[in-house]
């Protein structure tokens, strides 16, 4: 698939996300489950 990224590339941002750091996408992704499906949901969540 062109434009393909690996695991290596997860320090790399790029101008979607200008002007924000990098984070594993694991780590965005459970903030993204824990604001759907927590108790709070909705919720904006800082990811660090």
């Amino acid at each position: 698939m062109s434009g393909a990224r690996d695991a290596g590339d997860a320090g790399e941002a790029s101008a979607a996300s200008a002007g924000f750091d990098a984070v594993p996408v694991a780590r965005a992704a459970n903030a993204y489950v824990k604001s759907v499906e927590g108790h709070r949901t909705g919720r904006a969540f800082l990811v660090e």
